[in-house]
């Protein structure tokens, strides 16, 4: 048994729209996917995350359990949506600080700020617990 599925961890594709766009679903009620015999036509407003890598930038969200810390966890460490090796990724886990002064505080210190401030490379900066 692999990894992933040890984990718990499904390798379907999982799919985004924005926040207003009208998704269309199933009789099941399950999101009816792009990529499926209507194609486009049923829900045009679905992209992967990695179609969305130029994004300057963007908000994952949803309720929990739906995927997003594992999906940024997929792209910070492998080539994916803003994982490439020329970008400085950091994630920032935001339920690890108390308030806003925490926050700056350490988004101040952190190395790979300097270095993108210092420019050359793109910063993806990941924000998770949102919620």
């Amino acid at each position: 048994m692999d990894a992933q599925r040890k984990a718990g961890l499904h390798e379907w594709t999982r799919y985004w729209a924005a926040r207003a766009a009208v998704v269309a679903h199933d009789e099941d009620d399950f999101v009816v996917a792009p990529t499926g015999p209507l194609g486009t036509a049923a829900n045009p407003a679905l992209v992967t995350l990695d179609d969305l890598a130029g994004s300057p930038c963007l908000i994952l969200l949803g309720e929990p359990g739906l995927g997003k810390t594992t999906r940024i966890r997929q792209c910070t460490s492998s080539s994916g949506a803003g994982g490439e090796a020329e970008n400085l990724n950091l994630v920032v886990n935001l339920a690890d600080f108390n308030d806003v002064t925490e926050l700056r505080s350490y988004v101040d210190s952190e190395e790979r700020i300097r270095a993108w401030e210092q420019g050359g490379q793109r910063l993806c900066l990941w924000l998770d617990s949102l919620d």
